[in-house]
C-alpha cells in the first residue's frame, strides 16, 4: 500500500524524517533536486520544510498567500505548484487556527495558519506551520512535529507549538504573534493561552495565568 501512497524517494524522505535522523548526504542531495537547496532560519531543517510543503500539497489554495502587482503581471508569494497533489489519495486534513505575526504596515500582514494532516502507513498526525511567504523563515511550509492516533491530539498540539515559540523566542528574541485572525479546531481563547503559556515572564500578554494549566478534551469532532 505505501508503494501505492508514496514514491520510493518520498517514503525515504518521510522515513527520515519520522525517525527524527540527521540529514544523508544522499537525502541532502534529493532535497536538492525537489527545490528545498537552502537553509532555513535556525528553528527547522531542509527536511521540515520538505514534509511541511508534501503534507500540505493538497489544500494548497487554503493557505496564507499574496499577490504582489507588478507591470508584467500579479507574482504569488506563495507559488501554487501545478501537479503537486497526491495521485492516489487524499491526505486528511484538519484546519486549526490561522495567527497574524503582525501588521507591520498598512495593509502588510504575517499570516500563518497551523494544520494537522493525516498521513496514511505512517499513521501520524503531522502539525504544519504555512505562511503566505518564505521572507521569515526561508520557506513557506514546516512540519513542527507529529504524534498518533492515540494520543490527546489538542495537548499535543499545545506542546508542539509552546515549544516551537519558546525556541524562537530563545534563539532570536521573537515577539509574540499579534491576534488570532481565524479559529477552528483550536479556539482563539486557546490559542491566547498558549501564546501566554510560551512567553510567559517575557511579554506581557492578556491571559490569566490560571487558564494557562486547562485541560482540554481530545477527540476530533
Amino acid at each position: 500500500m505505501a508503494d501505492e501512497i508514496y514514491t520510493p524517494d518520498e517514503r525515504r524522505l518521510l522515513e527520515a524524517w519520522f525517525a527524527g535522523k540527521p540529514l544523508s548526504y544522499a537525502n541532502g542531495n534529493l532535497l536538492a533536486e525537489c527545490g528545498f537547496g537552502h537553509d532555513p532560519c535556525s528553528a527547522y531543517t531542509r527536511l521540515d520544510a520538505w514534509v511541511g510543503a508534501f503534507a500540505v500539497r493538497d489544500i494548497q489554495e487554503r493557505l496564507p498567500n499574496c499577490g504582489i502587482c507588478r507591470d508584467d503581471g500579479v507574482i504569488l508569494t506563495r507559488p501554487i505548484v501545478k501537479g503537486r497533489r497526491s495521485k492516489h489519495v487524499a491526505f486528511a486534513a484538519r484546519f486549526l487556527f490561522e495567527i497574524n505575526w503582525a501588521d507591520s504596515a498598512p495593509g502588510l500582514s504575517w499570516p500563518a495558519d497551523y494544520h494537522l494532516i493525516w498521513l496514511p502507513v505512517f499513521d501520524r498526525w503531522v502539525l504544519t506551520y504555512s505562511a503566505d511567504s518564505p521572507d521569515a523563515m526561508g520557506y513557506c511550509d514546516f512540519a513542527l512535529g507529529a504524534f498518533g492516533p492515540e494520543e490527546d491530539w489538542r495537548e499535543a498540539v499545545r506542546q508542539i507549538l509552546v515549544a516551537d515559540w519558546r525556541f524562537q523566542f530563545s534563539e532570536w528574541n521573537q515577539s509574540p504573534w499579534a491576534y488570532v485572525w481565524r479559529p477552528g479546531l483550536v479556539t482563539e481563547e486557546e490559542a491566547m493561552a498558549w501564546r501566554a503559556e510560551a512567553w510567559q515572564g517575557h511579554e506581557d500578554v492578556d491571559v490569566p495565568a490560571d487558564e494557562l494549566d486547562e485541560e482540554a478534551e481530545g477527540a476530533f469532532p
